[in-house]
């Protein structure tokens, strides 16, 4: 009989079983890559109970090849945790391909798909590596590149923890529907069941009989206080208490801990932001019409009441709004964390030594941005390692130390975060770029000499670009960077190159916080009103007729003692212009990724915080338009998609 016919009517079990099993993994892959440098009886501690647990719900779920795998990495990881061995870099790669191993099982499970696996290499090398007697193969470009699959959280079970309808969970209740289910008792040993239960927070043990795992002094079951991640998951994080010895303590942390964190589905969060928008529009037009009233009724007392009600609603209304906002926020950890074994891996591959720091990892962005921002930022660590950082022997002949340093650094600036990814490496060669372009027919030889040196390094975001003497897996085919490019753009931010030949490259992002509020320069293109986001403005500056010049048959101005493609948004949104006895231009100075342009507008009101709200489906897609938002006059001021706007134009 199926697995999953023994399981039926447990589908949320079987849901949550994913989605916890996938945060335990994505904490193990991250603490071996760091275990790799030396031995750490607290990491240890940790990839073992990680272990521990997955064993224990595969036994009571009846997965009995994924718990036999779980129990032979278990047992190898004891002879850490008992000093029998020390951990080296076979036996890191073994445990790397077990979680590997888990993350394709996972899936499976996700989609209810049952298969027998060939588990029996992975047991044996997993057996022997620890006495040194057997080695893992060597790695492969494949796997190296390959992402660890686990996958995200199940719909079922994002919104599964409601405070409505929850009761709590007693374990020996839940060992009696498995049974009345599988029919089996002797399959899932009770104590088992409830250790393993235990050890994920939902049931406390009544009983102060320990196996052997509980034996040692330094074992504490993991207190876990779930933190979103990217897939809408939580990531456990381990308590204080979770480093000590058991005790009564520690079992009031877990049951505080259990009834304080819960799961909401990310369309009720969806729709509470839209709420809180609205919120914030009727706010805006309260206060216009309370202004309107004291202008025409000027004096009148009446008033006075109605304007303590305002400033009240509109203090409310901004702390809710913050609130919605946080909820959204997640830790760029969420994102970091996939990095310390991709480095690990590739520099292996490359025979490189390449150590990884992470700053920053507590800044928080939109989860909207966190999703967005991980293909981009794989993109630029891979080149890094892979073009970046010089091999051993040509660092050491270079002054330099033998392992080179990737370094991700994350920090807020203003209503932006800013993400930086630096190498010590050997840098970038302008003119080398520039060879290569002239080469493959990117650039002639006259637009060549008249690039700057910001335009020859910027000429590694163009598609099928690169400098890559040989086509791998990794790179060479020059759409890495073309994607950091796109990504970039899409998401409203701005890309910068620094590089030092001999010494490294800075690479610079700059992203807006959320996506869901703009905080823009409301502009006027004659009668009619736009936003343009702050995220792509670099600066404003009043233009006359004199400072526009035409270079072939296109306008440009000279900004900063660079040439800046200008466009003006009365000709592209057809804005009749009309009569006025003295004119007035400005140029909003903008970016898209790496590139200025000059949006020429009539006139600048100030700064605007706008809800972005779509335009609908009878007006569908318009170019260069990212929706509107409502003002306190009730009437609709439209906000500029910039990048979607240059590309429109054709000017990118």
């Amino acid at each position: 009989m199926s697995v999953y016919e023994n399981l039926v009517g447990m589908e949320e079990v079987l849901d949550e079983f994913v989605v916890e099993t996938a945060e335990l993994l994505e904490g193990v892959n991250e603490d071996l890559v760091n275990l790799e440098s030396g031995s750490d009886p607290d990491l240890v501690n940790r990839v073992f109970r990680a272990f521990h647990t997955i064993k224990g719900t595969c036994g009571f779920l009846g997965f009995v090849q994924a718990k036999d795998v779980a129990h032979v990495a278990e047992d190898l990881l004891n002879q850490l945790r008992n000093g029998e061995t020390r951990p080296h870099g076979g036996m890191i790669d073994v445990l790397l391909e077990t979680c590997d191993w888990m993350g394709v099982f996972l899936g499976d499970v996700k989609e209810r798909k049952e298969q027998e696996y060939e588990t029996e290499p992975l047991l044996e090398r997993l057996r022997t590596v620890g006495n040194g007697q057997a080695q893992p193969e060597a790695a492969t470009e494949e796997a190296v590149l390959a992402e660890p699959s686990v996958p995200a959280e199940p719909e079922a079970a994002a919104a599964d923890q409601s405070v409505e309808g929850s009761r709590p969970v007693d374990g020996e209740e839940l060992v009696a529907e498995v049974t009345a289910a599988t029919g089996d008792n002797d399959s899932i040993p009770e104590d088992e069941v409830i250790e393993s239960l235990a050890d994920a927070g939902e049931v406390q043990p009544d009983t102060q009989e320990e196996d052997q795992t509980h034996a040692d002094p330094t074992y504490a079951p993991t207190e876990a206080s779930p933190q979103p991640d990217v897939n809408g998951t939580s990531t456990p994080e381990a308590s204080p208490a979770a480093a000590e010895p058991s005790s009564e303590k520690n079992g009031k942390t877990a049951a505080s801990t259990s009834t304080q964190t819960i799961r909401v589905d990310m369309e009720r969060l969806e729709n509470l932001m839209n709420l809180a928008g609205e919120l914030v529009l009727s706010r805006n037009q309260l206060g216009q019409a309370y202004t309107n009233l004291t202008v025409s009724r000027n004096g009148d007392a009446s008033l006075d009441n109605l304007d303590q009600v305002n400033n009240a609603l509109g203090r409310v209304t901004t702390e809710i709004q913050e609130a919605v906002m946080q909820m959204r926020m997640l830790p760029i950890s969420n994102v970091f964390r996939r990095f310390p074994r991709v480095v690990r891996d590739l520099a292996k591959l490359r025979e490189k030594r390449v150590a990884l720091e992470l700053i920053g990892e507590e800044t928080e962005l939109d989860r909207s941005v966190i999703e967005a921002i991980g293909d981009p930022l794989l993109h630029l660590v891979r080149n890094s390692v892979d073009h970046g950082i010089e091999k051993p022997e040509d660092r050491q002949a270079a002054g330099k130390p033998e392992q080179g340093t990737v370094t991700l650094r994350a920090s807020h600036e203003g209503n932006h975060i800013v993400i930086e990814v630096e190498d010590d490496g050997g840098g970038i060669n302008a003119d080398k770029l520039v060879q290569k372009a002239v080469e493959k027919g990117t650039l002639t030889p006259a637009e060549a000499e008249s690039l700057s040196y910001r335009e020859k390094l910027n000429l590694i975001f163009r598609a099928g670009f690169s400098t890559a003497e040989q086509v791998t897996d990794v790179s060479g085919r020059g759409v890495g960077m073309d994607v950091v490019h796109t990504n970039i753009s899409k998401l409203n931010g701005v890309i910068d190159v620094e590089t030092r030949m001999g010494e490294g490259t800075r690479i610079t992002i700059k992203l807006p916080l959320t996506l869901a509020i703009v905080t823009g320069l409301k502009v006027n293109v004659h009668d009619e009103e736009y936003v343009v986001p702050f995220t792509s403005i670099i600066e404003t500056v009043k233009i006359g007729d004199e400072d526009l010049t035409q270079v072939e048959n296109k306008w440009v101005i000279r900004f900063r003692d660079a040439v800046v493609p200008t466009l003006f948004l009365d000709e592209w949104f057809q804005v009749p212009e009309k009569e006025e006895t003295h004119k007035e231009r400005y140029a909003v100075i903008v970016a898209v990724s790496e590139f200025r342009y000059a949006l020429v507008v009539t006139g600048m009101q100030g700064q605007e915080e706008a809800v972005i709200k779509p335009l609908g489906q009878a007006l569908g897609r318009i170019p260069g338009i990212a929706g509107g938002t409502i003002g306190g006059d009730g009437l609709i001021t439209l906000i500029l998609d910039v990048p979607e706007l240059i590309y429109s134009m054709g000017m990118a």
